[in-house]
């Protein structure tokens, strides 16, 4: 029976192996401390983690919880870009102009005029655009 003295350490572990030698002398003279290398060599007083880690091929414990995922690189485009924006010849981004749709009664004709042409979309925003992989279609 293996009954539990913590999250890392076993009562099992604990009782049937003795410390070594020169760890207990070390520590009567008052030479070593906990942290020392003779203590690392003792499965008594280890995490049970270090004690797996020291039988790995590698050295090192495969600590599988702490795996680094790799940076994902392809973005999901939009497809509502095709619709509303253009790519210019030399790779700049037109829109159309907002407030074209509704309450044009209101707006003058100057107004409606120059709503119906298209702006170029501003360069911070014109990046992020580009950066989705997205072939817009271009003014032709």
């Amino acid at each position: 029976m293996q009954r539990a003295l913590g999250r890392l350490f076993s009562l099992k572990a604990a009782t049937s192996f003795p410390p070594p030698a020169a760890a207990v002398s070390a520590l009567s003279k008052g030479t070593a401390s906990l942290d020392d290398s003779a203590w690392l060599s003792s499965p008594t007083l280890q995490p049970k983690w270090k004690v797996a880690a020291r039988q790995t091929a590698r050295g090192f414990a495969d600590k599988s919880w702490d795996v680094i995922q790799p940076a994902k690189t392809k973005l999901k485009l939009y497809s509502s870009y095709k619709e509303r924006f253009k790519m210019t010849g030399s790779g700049k981004i037109r829109a159309m102009r907002p407030g074209h749709r509704h309450k044009r009664f209101v707006k003058s004709n100057n107004q409606n005029r120059a709503l119906r042409k298209t702006k170029l979309v501003h360069h911070a925003y014109a990046q992020t655009m580009k950066k989705l992989g997205f072939r817009m279609r271009s003014f032709a």
